[in-house]
């Protein structure tokens, strides 16, 4: 129920701060983590909503200290190696848990169990909603891979930055948007 609560809140943050280009994505992210959250426990299947709840927090923590290192990295140039090493724990967890771990141990066999066993609409909304996720994470797997190849050809996470950074604000309408481009050392 603490999960639940804290995604609520995510949801209400993104509705009331800046609008930026992945709003949708993360609107989409926080409604289906909900409904599974919510899904999972009012179909009494506590250990789909818990893995869920894992696997997506332990992948979280390398993104957060990626990003906090890559914005101190802009100050103090020691830092550009490890935010490097930091992105590419980031990217191995998220590669591993979100892409081979999730589908194995939640994706699959929640779909199985509902094919198989014909089992009720509510079983079948479960595993769509765990099949919409995983579309999600292979969405965000193709972004990080664009982001691989702006950092190989840049040589350091800190030249290009995150690609839904905070420079990539959604300008109001008939404004232009203003650039916070990063030099490339």
């Amino acid at each position: 129920m603490v999960e639940i609560s804290f995604w609520c809140s995510c949801l209400a943050f993104i509705m009331i701060e800046t609008v930026r280009k992945d709003f949708h994505q993360m609107f989409f992210h926080h409604l289906i983590t909900i409904s599974l959250m919510m899904g999972s426990f009012y179909v009494r299947h506590h250990r789909i909503g818990l893995i869920v709840i894992f696997l997506h927090n332990i992948s979280d923590v390398p993104l957060y200290v990626a990003k906090s290192l890559s914005y101190l990295a802009e100050k103090y140039e020691r830092l550009k190696k490890i935010t490097d090493l930091a992105f590419v724990n980031f990217v191995l967890g998220f590669f591993f848990l979100r892409l081979y771990v999730y589908p194995r141990i939640c994706v699959i066999p929640a779909c199985t169990f509902a094919i198989v066993y014909k089992r009720p609409l509510n079983d079948c909304v479960l595993a769509l909603f765990l099949v919409l996720l995983q579309c999600l994470h292979i969405l965000w797997a193709s972004m990080i891979i664009k982001m691989i190849f702006k950092t190989i050809k840049n040589h350091t996470v800190v030249a290009e930055g995150d690609i839904r950074s905070d420079d990539e604000e959604i300008p109001p309408k008939g404004k232009k948007p203003v650039a916070h481009k990063r030099k490339v050392q």
